[in-house]
């Protein structure tokens, strides 16, 4: 994950255990939130993001802002607007756009909520909270089920059950748990017959594990991807930078990374 570390950087990290990454300086702060609101909703802003503020990064007026924030019991998302308005990473359109996102976050039914939270920690590598926020997103969906009367709204919410347990498959397949996966893309087909369950169960075999037509399709897409991302502007951007000397490197790949950013954000 590329960050950028521009200015007054701490001596001391602040870690963030639910990324399971440490950062140095606001920027990094700024990034984070502005690309995984998902991963920072729920109590991101407390007492010991205050203090490392205060102390470590000497941001007495952000540290003052926020100690305030949490004294009156503000929501975190005015408190994470107010990081990005005061430390003037982001600009105006920009933050404008992540309070959009923010809204339309806090629009989500429960389940999907914890359903995205799952998948925003499995693109970040994180895979048992992944398959944990799937885990609960099943059960908050079992809630709302039990509650509904009307046919057609009851095959959407099984439907979107099924698709749940192919997002708690996806995590065995990358836990390398195959036997796991197989079972519960079968319990997803038990609740509504879909295309995506079908597509990954034809990638493992009957015994859990990848058949040989699995391994051909998996070899094909992977090729495919690295022949795309070869072809595109940036990787030939970003290989013209690193067979460049190291002095101009650091310089050049900054002002790349500063130009990636504006393009950067986090969606699910």
């Amino acid at each position: 994950m590329p960050l950028l570390l521009l200015r007054n950087p701490a001596i001391k990290p602040y870690y963030i255990k639910k990324m399971n990454i440490r950062i140095y300086s606001e920027e990094e702060l700024c990034y984070i939130i502005g690309n995984h609101p998902l991963m920072v909703m729920d109590g991101f802003v407390d007492e010991r993001l205050v203090h490392w503020l205060r102390y470590e990064l000497k941001s007495e007026k952000l540290a003052a802002l926020l100690e305030e924030d949490l004294r009156r019991g503000d929501s975190q998302e005015s408190m994470l607007l107010a990081i990005l308005q005061l430390c003037d990473y982001y600009t105006a359109a920009e933050v404008a756009a992540f309070r959009k996102d923010l809204m339309e976050i806090k629009r989500l039914s429960p389940e999907e909520y914890l359903r995205r939270t799952g998948v925003a920690f499995f693109k970040a590598d994180r895979m048992h909270a992944a398959y944990d926020k799937f885990s609960e997103a099943v059960k908050e969906l079992d809630k709302h089920l039990s509650k509904v009367e009307d046919t057609a709204e009851r095959d959407r919410l099984l439907k979107q059950k099924a698709d749940y347990y192919c997002d708690m498959a996806a995590v065995r397949l990358r836990l390398f748990e195959d036997d796991e996966a197989l079972k519960l893309l079968k319990t997803s087909e038990l609740y509504m017959r879909n295309t995506r369950a079908a597509l990954m169960m034809g990638l493992i075999g009957e015994t859990g594990e990848l058949s040989d037509a699995g391994i051909d399709t998996m070899l094909s897409k992977l090729e495919s991807a690295d022949r795309s991302a070869r072809a595109s502007d940036r990787y030939t951007e970003a290989e013209n930078i690193f067979r460049k000397d190291s002095v101009k490197l650091k310089k050049e790949a900054a002002e790349l990374l500063k130009k990636w950013k504006h393009e950067l954000r986090y969606s699910v």
